[in-house]
């Protein structure tokens, strides 16, 4: 197993007690309905409940991990989502790895001061 389906991460966050139609599919396209899933109105970019809502929906993601690898072998693991529950079991130490790529200004501009970087005042 490799991935996990929007279906089962559905499954995960319906068993967590988050509403049935927090994930669904609207016109072709995959939608997370970000009220929903924090219980609360969410009408505006700058409202709070970023860590919230990424916390609800990572839980959902390593329970739906933990039902999919039931019963299989070790190397038959989906192993995204690592986590190690501390004494008190209330929370988890999550470690992710995330690459990407950027494309870099020139050497000119850094050193130069073009890159948004303050130019060097002269003495």
């Amino acid at each position: 197993m490799s991935d996990l389906t929007f279906n089962q991460l559905k499954a995960a966050m319906i068993a967590n007690g988050i509403a049935t139609d927090a994930i669904s599919v609207i016109y072709g396209k995959v939608i997370i309905d970000v009220g929903a899933v924090l219980g609360s109105d969410c009408s505006s970019l700058s409202q709070k409940g970023v860590v919230k809502f990424l916390a609800k929906l990572l839980d959902a993601a390593i329970k739906a991990q933990a039902t999919i690898n039931q019963g299989k072998i070790l190397g038959q693991r989906l192993a995204a989502f690592s986590s190690q529950a501390l004494p008190d079991k209330q929370f988890a130490v999550i470690t992710f790895t995330l690459k990407t790529q950027h494309e870099l200004s020139s050497v000119t501009n850094i050193i130069g001061g073009g890159a948004g970087l303050p130019a060097k005042k002269s003495s």
